[in-house]
């Protein structure tokens, strides 16, 4: 736009169209700018979501490792538990066995 005057003041009305093409790009943009556009956004969302679930899993390996250690050390201690039972099983058998005889 050009303006060649010497004097200030209103003059008129200026109207300024815009084509479709520019309409377009303005549409385009408005969901494809790589700061504030609508893809943006969600792809930002989404990453969000993905960081979320991926802190849910790893908190839940966790839960599920120490529940495993929980359980292994509640089956040692179940098998010291029956290794002592058999231990008294084979001494009172053994003192059964001498008081029958005797």
């Amino acid at each position: 736009i050009k303006v060649t005057s010497t004097s200030t003041g209103a003059k008129g009305n200026v109207k300024l169209t815009v084509g479709v093409a520019e309409e377009m790009y303005r549409e385009l943009d408005f969901f494809t700018d790589q700061y504030d556009g609508l893809v943006t956004i969600r792809i930002d969302g989404l990453k969000d979501t993905i960081d979320d679930i991926q802190e849910t899993i790893t908190g839940m390996e966790l839960r599920l490792v120490m529940e495993q250690m929980r359980i292994e050390n509640q089956f040692v201690q179940l098998e010291m538990a029956l290794a002592k039972l058999q231990t008294m099983s084979s001494f009172l058998a053994r003192q059964l066995n001498s008081l029958s005889s005797s």
